[in-house]
C-alpha cells in the first residue's frame, strides 16, 4: 500500500475515481470504494434516491456535493453547489454545476433556495449541527425545505431549529 502526503486527502482520492477510502470514527473504521463517489443513480442508496423525488419548486443548493453525482441529474433546475475542497470544486466547474467555493460553516451564497441539500452524511460537515441548521435556515426561501440523508441514524441526533 503506497502512503500519500497530500492537504486534501479526500479530494485527491476523488478525483484519482479509485482506491479505497479508511475512515475511523472513533474505535470503528469503516471502508468505502471511491468508485461509490461516482455511481450513477440506479446504485445509490434507496434513501437517496427518495431524498431527490422530494425536491419542490425550482432552485436548489447541493451542499458538499463532491463529485456531483447528485446535482448532475438536477441541472434542470436552478442548481448551485457548494465544495471547499478546491480539487472537487474543479470538477463540479468542468461539469457545468455552478459551483462555489466556499466553506459552508464560515461564508454563504449569495441568494436563496428552495431547497437545500446534505446527500451522503454532509450533515457531519461540522460537528457544530445545530450552528450549521440555523445557517442553512437562513439561505431558504419562504415555504423552501432542508433535504437531509444522514446513512448512520443510528447515530444522528434530532435537532430542533428555533
Amino acid at each position: 500500500m503506497r502512503k500519500i502526503k497530500h492537504n486534501n486527502l479526500f479530494g485527491y482520492a476523488l478525483s484519482k475515481r479509485q482506491g479505497i477510502i479508511t475512515i475511523k470514527i472513533g474505535k470503528k473504521i469503516n471502508k468505502l470504494s471511491v468508485s461509490y463517489y461516482w455511481a450513477r443513480k440506479k446504485y445509490w442508496p434507496e434513501l437517496e434516491r427518495k431524498a431527490l423525488k422530494k425536491i419542490k419548486g425550482k432552485s436548489i443548493l447541493d451542499i458538499g456535493a463532491g463529485t456531483g453525482r447528485h446535482a448532475i441529474y438536477l441541472k434542470d433546475y436552478n442548481l448551485a453547489t457548494i465544495e471547499k475542497s478546491p480539487i472537487l470544486y474543479n470538477i463540479l466547474r468542468k461539469c457545468k454545476l455552478n459551483p462555489f467555493l466556499i466553506d459552508i460553516t464560515k461564508e454563504k451564497p449569495p441568494k436563496k433556495y428552495e431547497n437545500i441539500l446534505l446527500l451522503d452524511n454532509n450533515i457531519g460537515l461540522t460537528n457544530r449541527t445545530k450552528d450549521l441548521l440555523k445557517k442553512l435556515k437562513e439561505l431558504l426561501t419562504v415555504n423552501g425545505q432542508l433535504i437531509i440523508v444522514a446513512n448512520n441514524v443510528d447515530k444522528t441526533k434530532t435537532v430542533k431549529i428555533n
